[in-house]
């Protein structure tokens, strides 16, 4: 792929081939955004996705379109030609083609289960899915029957993760097929859950809105937000602005969070009573503000608190606004498109929408896609990462290039230690910060350093 000029995008040069239903046409649209060039090849039934015109629009944007039989000349031509194939074959209604007919392509299969195995043959939906990847089993309440999010929450991890399947093998240089299981992908993003179970015990449990212990989700007076009772050096201004708000509302039950010193708060150590009698008055002041109210002083303050959003909220957003996340987009006039800010690249957005392609078509992009790389060390193999991110998503993302090669340092604070190595403590572990599951889960292969980056050494290093 080599340098880019900013007015390309990181995939230009790229030619992928989108023949899969949801969440693979997810997959071919990450690339398209990133400049490469997709053709989306349909049978002469029609596409499958038009069944939801929102997926349509959504899912095909920046797209050329054909309407090709499983052995239409042209889809050869275009087999022949492409660096990446995108297929769901246990989909009905897509074409289901041999891989072979690309030679030259990295070929993305996703399914239920992956191909090989007792149940590479199942079908299942968004909800078999979540049920047979174990999260459903701790989503909902106590005592109540497991829920699923109602939107394909398993598309919208699978989608993703093809894309950077994808990448990976570009970046190797290889060609065949990767073989990606949504179950797996919904495993791997349920985190430490199942791979402590053998020495825990622990099958987990339904929380509803609790995270741990203590509370996290909380009514407000037009909707709920997420704030964590956590303790850490980290958290400590979280509480007290918390505890400044409460009493500044005159709310009953304010001089129990005063009284607190919260440098030594830990959710995982207090007294039942100890946690309710913070909770109440937390509950009382979140429930005489709205959403935008708590979000503002939150921006202004450095507070960690979230809304939980409606797609009325969303719409809305000043932050989305700001980095001009909506734009008109054919038949739309607010369309979410760039997903993510690349500096020295074009926008990562479609060029347009979906445009169906009656004639001759061929792939316009010249050239391959593909980095040379050795064969052997893994496909990101030479690849550097100096990753300072805490908590979950940073290092899970960093955890899937150091599996696959890359060389990953991994750089902590001296005095404020990840907030899962925190989460840990407590008195049924005996090892401290060294006893985190979740922390371990998601930092396998790295490296790591410890220092004081308010040390002008530290900084040198």
């Amino acid at each position: 792929m080599g340098a880019k000029r900013v007015s390309e995008g990181l995939c230009t040069g790229v030619r992928v081939l989108d023949l899969a239903d949801d969440p693979g046409a997810r997959a071919a649209r990450i690339l398209g955004d990133l400049g490469a060039d997709v053709v989306r090849v349909v049978p002469r039934e029609g596409d499958p996705l038009a069944r939801r015109p929102a997926n349509e629009i959504a899912w095909n944007a920046g797209k050329r379109v054909a309407v090709l039989s499983a052995r239409d000349p042209e889809l050869d031509g275009l087999l022949q030609s492409a660096d990446v194939v995108f297929d769901t074959p246990h989909a009905p209604g897509f074409h289901r083609l041999d891989p072979t007919r690309a030679p030259h392509a990295v070929w993305v299969s996703i399914t239920p289960f992956g191909l090989e195995g007792p149940r590479a043959s199942w079908r299942a939906s968004d909800l078999g899915v979540m049920a047979a990847s174990g999260n459903m089993f701790s989503t909902g309440h106590p005592g109540r029957a497991p829920v699923r999010a109602s939107e394909p929450v398993s598309h919208c991890h699978t989608g993703g993760e093809a894309a950077f399947a994808a990448l990976s093998a570009l970046a190797a240089g290889r060609t065949g097929v990767a073989d990606v299981s949504m179950q797996e992908t919904v495993l791997i993003a349920n985190m430490s859950g199942q791979s402590s179970f053998p020495h825990t015990g622990n099958r987990g449990r339904r929380l509803g809105g609790n995270m741990g212990r203590a509370r996290e989700i909380w009514r407000t007076k037009d909707g709920w937000v997420s704030f964590g009772l956590r303790g850490g050096k980290a958290r400590v201004p979280t509480l007290e602005l918390l505890t400044r708000l409460v009493q500044e509302d005159a709310i009953p039950g304010g001089e129990v969070l005063a009284a607190r010193d919260w440098s030594t708060f830990n959710p995982n150590t207090v007294t039942e009573e100890e946690l309710r009698a913070i909770e109440v008055p937390t509950a009382h002041y979140f429930s005489r503000h709205t959403m935008g109210e708590l979000f503002e002083i939150a921006c202004e303050n450095n507070w960690m608190l979230a809304p939980t959003m409606s797609p009325r909220e969303i719409v809305a957003s000043k932050q989305l606004d700001a980095r001009e996340f909506f734009r008109p987009l054919g038949v739309v006039d607010r369309f979410p498109t760039a997903f993510v800010q690349i500096t020295g690249a074009h926008p990562a957005q479609p060029s347009g929408p979906a445009r169906r392609v009656e004639g001759p078509i061929a792939f316009a992009a010249a050239g391959t896609g593909q980095i040379a790389r050795p064969q052997s060390g893994g496909a990101w193999a030479g690849t550097k990462i100096l990753e300072f991110g805490s908590g979950a998503a940073g290092p899970i993302a960093a955890r899937y290039f150091a599996e696959q090669g890359a060389t990953v340092l991994r750089v902590e604070s001296v005095s404020r230690p990840d907030f899962l190595r925190v989460y840990a403590l407590g008195p049924n572990n005996p090892h401290g910060l060294e006893g985190s599951d979740l922390f371990d889960a998601l930092n396998v292969g790295k490296r790591g350093a410890t220092v004081n980056l308010k040390d002008p050494a530290a900084v040198e290093l």
